[in-house]
C-alpha cells in the first residue's frame, strides 16, 4: 500500500505540475487582458468597474489556489530545525483564531524536535481545518503537546461528525474524500510529511463523537 500511495503523488505531482503551468498561462492572458480593459477606457459606470474588480480579485483567488495546488503535491525537500514543539503549536493557535471554536490547550513547556517549520505547520493547520470541518457550527477542539520518553507528541482532538470505519480506514488515501469540490489530497499530504519527519500519525473516531489525531515525532 505504501508504494502504492508513493506511485500514486508521483503522478499527481507530474499531473498538478502540468496543468498549473497550463493554468498559469491562461490566468497571465486573463490578468492582461482586465488590465488592458481597466485602461483603455475612462468612463465605465459604477457595476462595469465593479466587475473589473471581481475579475481581479478571482484572478488572483485562482493563482493562489493553483499555488496552494503544487505546494500540497510537491514534499521533497525539508529544513530541518530543532523547535520547541509547544510554543510553535500555540504560535499557529494565536493565527487560526476564530469565534466559532473554543480551543482547549494543554501544552508542556521545553518539548523539542527537529522539524521542517513550514511543512509542521502545515500539517497542523490541515489538520485543525478538518476539525473545523467536522463542527460546521463551532464548537471545542482539543490540542495537547507532551512527551514520552523518546518521542514527542501532539494530539488534537474534535467533537464533531466524526468518521465510519470505512472513512477512518481510507482517510489518509490519495485522492480520498466524502466532501464535494475536495481534492482529497489534505490528510494525505499531512501524513506524507510526517514520515519525511521521521514520526508517525494516527488517527482514531467515533460516529458522532468525535476525531483524534495522534502525531509522533522523534525527540530532540
Amino acid at each position: 500500500m505504501k508504494k502504492i500511495n508513493q506511485e500514486i503523488f508521483s503522478a499527481i505531482n507530474k499531473f498538478s505540475s502540468f496543468v498549473s503551468h497550463e493554468l498559469k498561462n491562461s490566468i497571465t492572458v486573463i490578468k492582461n487582458a482586465v488590465y488592458c480593459l481597466e485602461n483603455s477606457e475612462k468612463n465605465y459606470n459604477k457595476k462595469q468597474r465593479e466587475m473589473l474588480l471581481f475579475l481581479n480579485k478571482e484572478v488572483d483567488r485562482t493563482y493562489s489556489k493553483i499555488v496552494s495546488l503544487l505546494d500540497d503535491t510537491r514534499v521533497k525537500y525539508l529544513n530541518m530545525q530543532i523547535v520547541d514543539i509547544g510554543e510553535f503549536v500555540h504560535k499557529i493557535l494565536l493565527e487560526v483564531k476564530d469565534k466559532k471554536f473554543k480551543f482547549n490547550v494543554n501544552i508542556r513547556d521545553n518539548v523539542k524536535a527537529s522539524v521542517d517549520k513550514n511543512r509542521f505547520r502545515q500539517v497542523i493547520l490541515i489538520i485543525i481545518d478538518n476539525a473545523k470541518g467536522a463542527m460546521p457550527n463551532g464548537g471545542n477542539i482539543s490540542i495537547g503537546v507532551y512527551s514520552l520518553k523518546y518521542k514527542v507528541v501532539v494530539d488534537i482532538k474534535d467533537y464533531g461528525c466524526g468518521m465510519n470505519k470505512e472513512t477512518l480506514k481510507k482517510c489518509f488515501n490519495p485522492l480520498f474524500t466524502t466532501k464535494r469540490f475536495q481534492l482529497g489530497m489534505s490528510l494525505a499530504v499531512a501524513k506524507h510529511i510526517i514520515l519525511m519527519l521521521g514520526g508517525k500519525i494516527e488517527v482514531k473516531s467515533l460516529i458522532n463523537k468525535g476525531t483524534k489525531f495522534v502525531i509522533d515525532l522523534p525527540k530532540a
